[in-house]
């Protein structure tokens, strides 16, 4: 597994630019370009968000979506036929599968939880995220499917633990895509050197 500080350091270093770097939407329609853009700004965004980021009508940003993903400017995944997201068409894959996660509030908690503390119970994050244990399992069986958290019985007292399959890869995408965290990117530079020290473990 790739170290979580080594990522958090590279972009500790880098300038927001670097982080995220936002091209120009090019097409010869300004409500394309427009939509664009909000895909571009917002990676993982849902159909209901353009409308209200753009004012268009519900018709008229069906009718230009289906232009630009025609002309292969947009990544479209469509989950369980009922989620739909729109990324821009140089998003990295491994992106786009963690980008739909993070988008959700609760999931994002979930694997900041995790990336912080490394190995976690389940009944700490249930604790963490202050929701129902059905809800949360909900959750983490959605991470587990997608194999973004991997669930193992730990050595020391054969209790089932929950960690991610990439933690360096998961800080990267959380910063990169200017996701808002419980902690500040400062914050996971500084507990970095921890994150691969087995005693580090959120028990409860």
């Amino acid at each position: 597994m790739k170290s979580v500080l080594n990522v958090i350091h590279k972009i500790s270093q880098s300038n927001d630019e670097n982080i995220r770097q936002v091209p120009d939407p090019s097409t010869d329609n300004i409500n394309r370009n427009t939509i664009l853009l909000a895909i571009i700004q917002n990676p993982g965004i849902r159909y209901r968000e353009p409308l209200r980021l753009t004012d268009l009508s519900d018709g008229v940003l069906a009718y230009h979506l289906k232009r630009i993903e025609k002309s292969r400017y947009i990544i479209v995944v469509r989950q369980n036929k009922k989620t739909t997201r729109y990324f821009f068409h140089d998003m990295p894959v491994g992106d786009v599968l963690i980008i739909g996660h993070i988008r959700h509030s609760t999931r994002r908690r979930i694997l900041t939880f995790i990336l912080e503390h490394r190995i976690c119970t389940f009944s700490s994050i249930v604790e963490h995220i202050s929701k129902a244990p059905s809800t949360v399992s909900w959750h983490l069986k959605a991470l587990i499917g997608e194999k973004i958290v991997s669930i193992q019985k730990n050595d020391y007292d054969k209790r089932l633990v929950y960690r991610l399959t990439s933690g360096g890869f998961i800080a990267h995408v959380l910063s990169n895509y200017n996701v808002k965290l419980h902690r500040n990117i400062e914050y996971y530079y500084e507990i970095g050197i921890h994150l691969n020290d087995d005693s580090l473990l959120c028990f409860q």
